[in-house]
């Protein structure tokens, strides 16, 4: 990969880190520094690491793909492929000092196949998923744990969120070995 090519796409993903967008604009100043950006540009485009999101004679502006993002925290290499399960056939394991201690996919499995109404399984589930963001500060954490608390909390999501938040602590201790 060119050296131009490297921060052209280490550029939005740093602005990403920063700020949460993805989106990055640039302007050009001369014909020949644009030809030669464009031509970067696609070469990324066409490896599927970013997206225009809009392009014009003097300024084009595109956003770093998730592929992107995972080039780029990879070292900008191509992240080896490992075979993926998916469904209900989750292997738990639990184990001690330096052996795995837990499978936390259980937690939605858990949620998944209880008989909590469908908005709250919902609910549930994008918090998880926002909670495993690697990117989201530790201060962002909190305020999204105390918004769900108080959302629950305070009765304005539905009556049947206390027991949505019953099935997430029982998950949640029965992964805590004791």
């Amino acid at each position: 990969m060119h050296p131009s090519e490297k921060e052209l796409l280490l550029t939005p993903y740093q602005q990403y880190l920063e700020t949460g967008n993805r989106e990055y604009g640039l302007r050009f100043d001369n014909q020949a520094n644009r030809s030669k950006t464009y031509n970067y540009l696609d070469n990324l485009e066409d490896d599927g690491y970013i997206e225009y999101t809009a392009r014009a004679t003097g300024f084009c502006q595109y956003k770093i793909t998730p592929y992107g993002i995972q080039f780029v925290e990879n070292g900008f290499k191509i992240p080896d492929v490992s075979p993926v399960i998916q469904g209900d056939n989750s292997i738990y394991v639990n184990g001690s000092s330096n052996s795995i201690t837990g499978n936390y996919n259980k937690i939605s499995v858990d949620i998944a196949h209880s008989d909590l109404p469908d908005d709250c399984k919902q609910l549930i589930e994008s918090f998880l998923y926002e909670m495993q963001n690697p990117h989201l500060p530790q201060e962002k954490k909190s305020e999204k744990i105390k918004s769900f608390l108080s959302d629950i909390s305070s009765g304005t999501i539905s009556g049947a969120a206390a027991s949505g938040l019953t099935t997430l602590l029982i998950s949640l201790f029965s992964q805590i070995p004791f």
